[in-house]
């Protein structure tokens, strides 16, 4: 049984080590079938990792359910549903939002926010959101993208006043409460995904064509500024660890760029493979303290199984 335990943490400090992470990357390519496809990377290394997919119609958004190993990927037709690791669909779905979606934002199995018609967006069950309508709730708003921060919160970039606004839900999403919570000096034009910057507070805009990013914190209006420079059209981003990943057009191919969570920039990677990187998600691994919890706690249990047992 000493064996075993000491086999068990031998295995779990090897995993922790060699971590596996990925990152999806949608590229809607030269806009074709065999171009519309999702690229896989080691986030770390920046080792291409093949693709899969293949598209009829544009895609607009991508959503990850890293327990079911499944990226979902949203188009201007429908939603499909893929293994990530084997590249296989699973399931598509007809999409139910009004027509003109934008962006979509699912934060959880059973709820997405579908930006649509610039001024309004619905919240409903993923995939057919229902036709709760959140329009006309803040004068002249025309929402662009946005970010959960929880399952009953959301954060959305409003173009038309170049602000965030604070969105919360009831559980049932039949009502809501709309606050304006910063005069963020943000693009009207040009933006891009949202996401957290690993390790931080802040949040993270890829600006589209000013070919760069924003910065906003949550409750400190006075950070809100263009941070750091790409070129060409800044569109996808995605959160590591530790900072963030931005996807760019940069003329005839794309590129991924890694910051560290201080916008020091530390990689690039994709030119020549990737063209138009809309949407990025990125599989993240447990950081290593965690498996070393996970050690112990099972060393701990094989322990008193040992005692348990009766010669």
């Amino acid at each position: 049984m000493r064996s075993l335990a000491g086999a068990v943490l031998l295995g779990l400090s090897a995993v922790a080590c060699a971590s596996f992470e990925m990152l999806l990357v949608a590229d809607n390519g030269n806009a074709t079938f065999a171009t519309r496809r999702i690229h896989r990377y080691d986030p770390v290394t920046a080792v291409y990792l093949g693709s899969f997919g293949g598209f009829n119609a544009q895609i607009i958004s991508t959503h990850l359910n890293q327990a079911s190993r499944s990226l979902f990927v949203l188009s201007t037709i429908g939603v499909t549903e893929w293994d990530y690791n084997t590249g296989l669909q699973k399931n598509a779905f007809a999409f139910g939002a009004s027509s003109g979606v934008t962006y979509s934002i699912r934060p959880s199995l059973d709820r997405m926010a579908a930006f649509s018609s610039g001024s309004s967006f619905e919240v409903g069950n993923f995939p057919v959101p229902s036709s709760y309508d959140q329009s006309g709730l803040l004068s002249d708003a025309v929402y662009r993208t946005g970010l959960w921060t929880n399952s009953s919160t959301l954060v959305a970039f409003e173009s038309a006043h170049s602000r965030f606004v604070t969105v919360s839900f009831n559980p049932s999403a039949t009502s809501s409460t709309i606050t304006a919570t910063s005069t963020f000096t943000g693009p009207s034009t040009g933006w891009g995904q949202v996401t957290l910057n690993g390790g931080t507070s802040n949040i993270i805009m890829a600006s589209g064509n000013l070919g760069g990013f924003f910065l906003y914190t949550p409750g400190n209006p006075n950070i809100n500024n263009f941070a750091g420079t790409v070129g060409g059209t800044a569109m996808s981003a995605a959160s590591a660890h530790s900072g963030f990943f931005i996807g760019s057009n940069q003329g005839a191919t794309g590129r991924i760029d890694y910051f560290d969570r201080y916008f020091g920039l530390t990689r690039q990677f994709g030119s020549g493979t990737v063209v138009s990187p809309v949407s990025m998600q990125t599989v993240l691994a447990p950081e290593p303290g965690q498996l070393t919890a996970l050690g112990v706690g099972l060393v701990g249990i094989l322990s008193r199984r040992r005692k348990s047992v009766q010669y």
